[in-house]
């Protein structure tokens, strides 16, 4: 069997409530699965300039501010056509202002909803494991552990 790398570039968005809790946003897809907006690298593009870029098609969010000290990998393999492909997603943290916005119009066939979660919420909503461990690295981070 063929094996090809591939590499995908995201935001883990996070707004801050008045009472100090952290909701995150996250994107349900087509096929059903709950995960954090990101996609792959245009001709050009950096890699922070990639996971913005598809978090306003992904969201519309616009105005993250990211958080260049700590970045998070997600890595997991699937099967398509008889080629396996060893995925790696580079995710950022981006704080937000608000939690305004909705998928580009463009997107809307590719992302089919969006909801803003607690921590505990957002374990619960995420489809797959390795999305998960990148969540609960995420909060031992914000959290100082």
């Amino acid at each position: 069997m063929e094996i090809k790398q591939d590499r995908s570039y995201g935001v883990i968005p996070i707004f801050q409530t008045e009472d100090g809790k952290n909701l995150y946003c996250l994107v349900k897809h087509a096929l059903g699965h709950w995960a954090f907006p990101k996609g792959h690298q245009d001709k050009g593009e950096t890699n922070e300039e990639t996971a913005l870029r598809e978090l306003k098609e992904e969201t519309g969010i616009e105005n993250a501010e990211l958080d260049l000290g700590k970045v998070f990998y997600e890595r997991y393999t699937f099967e398509i056509d008889d080629v396996k492909y060893e995925k790696v997603v580079e995710f950022y943290l981006g704080r937000v202002g608000s939690m305004e916005g909705d998928t580009q119009d463009n997107f809307k066939h590719e992302i089919h909803e969006i909801a803003w979660k607690t921590y505990e919420e957002s374990i619960e909503l995420l489809t797959y494991p390795e999305t998960k461990c990148v969540l609960e690295e995420v909060n031992r981070y914000l959290n100082g552990k």
